[in-house]
């Protein structure tokens, strides 16, 4: 029994080993630097870049250059070298590397990932964990992203002649990432920008996930607020079906929301997808609630999003302990408590692996003191710290200020949601029974 005990460790030691080891594998590895004074083989051990090429600024270049450009394409190289590229440039290769800057992507040796994950496991365990994702956590399922170098924005951008477009994805064909696993095992509730389903998918509890810009799976009742998930694409038959008898354009953001279907719940109101469009309020019973949940997290994972989007990016600005894990710059780099480069199966499949190796955690300490701070005597802004001699003070006035402010512009933003959510109720319109759904129009699926 012993012998068997032993040889089924090694056999999940080995497993977890191997699936680090393709996670941690980049696209990349193997090739050579793009910077001609080196060329060398850019290997897991190496911090690199990737870079798009401007194919405008590139045509222009000299016969000579310092990095080789590729037409209509993207750039690797070792992020010494590309530090070394940048000093003293001039002219037309100048021009091109200032425009590459806003695609460029960074990454992490392989072994600075690892320490990383090292050194968030330790945070992680045992807290409140929560996480904030965007468009890059489901890059590897097969959606194609808006930004980064091989983004369908950048390549429009650099006039690119092949540009990359998420017309042909099928969502109902999208798997899960090990990014969106992990995730659900890890995090108490999770807010994603995403509106793919990968994240329920994936194991995470419809109650424990706020889809900030909707489900491409879900249509709501604009009347009793019941929630109908499908095995089609629900917003195929609302956003721009203008021929349809159920159309109505939504006068906040031009495009339509009713998908032709009354509910099943309450029999009278209609269904409406839950995408949200520019201009559309943030649902109101997600944000309530994930301002709920980001307040009493200890620690927020933020993946694949630049952290742009707002009022969507004061959400991790709730929470004290904020790790940003992204290939790009975000807003909020400065704000993060450990800031790492890498793509997010990567560096979740090594948090797992370390979350398993350190096991349960031990029990808080009993002799923790508990201090409790109000600086005016109201309850309501009463901050609880609990230090001991291992822990930093939470809660020091500057810490208390920035969070009451984020806290009450996200007030404010649930506030508005509720009232956009109750005068749609107010207008509810009629329309006629709906066509069969094999004659409602396909249209471009915004994400």
């Amino acid at each position: 029994a012993l012998a068997l005990a032993l040889a089924l460790a090694l056999a999940l030691a080995l497993a977890l080993a191997l699936a680090l080891a393709l996670a941690m594998e980049r696209w990349f590895d193997g090739t050579s630097c793009a910077l001609r004074s080196c060329a060398g083989a850019i290997g897991e051990d190496d911090a690199a870049v990737v870079v798009a090429t401007d194919e405008r600024k590139r045509k222009r270049l000299p016969a000579s250059t310092r990095i080789a450009w590729a037409a209509n394409d993207r750039q690797v190289l070792h992020l010494r070298c590309w530090r070394d590229a940048c000093k003293g440039l001039r002219g037309a290769e100048k021009a091109m590397v200032e425009a590459a800057k806003e695609t460029l992507e960074r990454y992490d040796a392989a072994g600075e990932v690892r320490d990383k994950a090292r050194a968030v496991a330790a945070r992680v365990r045992g807290r409140t964990t929560v996480a904030f994702t965007g468009a890059g956590i489901s890059a590897a399922a097969g959606i194609p992203t808006y930004r980064g170098t091989s983004g369908i924005d950048t390549k429009s951008d650099l006039n690119h002649e092949e540009e990359a477009d998420d017309e042909g994805t099928d969502y109902s064909a999208l798997r899960p990432t090990k990014a969106h696993k992990a995730l659900a095992e890890i995090c108490s509730y999770v807010v994603t920008q995403n509106c793919d389903d990968l994240h329920a998918k994936a194991g995470t509890p419809r109650d424990a996930l706020t889809e900030l810009h909707g489900n491409v799976f879900v249509e709501a009742c604009e009347q009793c607020d019941a929630a109908f998930a499908r095995d089609y694409a629900v917003d195929a038959y609302s956003t721009d079906c203008h021929q349809e008898p159920w159309y109505v354009k939504c006068k906040d953001c031009g495009w339509g929301h009713y998908t032709g279907r009354r509910c099943d719940a309450c029999g009278k109101g209609k269904l409406r997808d839950t995408i949200i469009n520019f201009g559309d309020a943030l649902p109101y019973g997600g944000l309530r609630r994930a301002v709920d949940r980001f307040r009493g997290a200890d620690v927020c994972l933020c993946l694949g999003s630049s952290l742009t989007v707002s009022p969507a990016n004061l959400l991790p600005r709730l929470v004290d302990d904020l790790i940003v894990v992204n290939l790009q710059d975000t807003d909020l780099d400065s704000n993060a408590t450990i800031r790492v480069f890498a793509e997010a199966d990567a560096f979740l499949v090594a948090l797992q692996e370390t979350l398993a190796a350190l096991g349960e955690p031990d029990p808080k300490p009993k002799d923790a003191e508990v201090i409790v701070v109000d600086d005016d005597g109201d309850d309501d802004n009463e901050v609880i710290v609990v230090e001991d001699e291992k822990s930093e003070a939470r809660g020091s006035s500057r810490r208390r200020r920035e969070r009451a402010m984020v806290l009450s512009e996200l007030e404010d933003c649930v506030a508005y949601s509720r009232g956009v959510d109750e005068e749609r109720k107010r207008e509810a319109t009629d329309f006629e029974d709906p066509l069969p759904r094999k004659k409602a129009t396909k249209r471009r699926r915004k994400r």
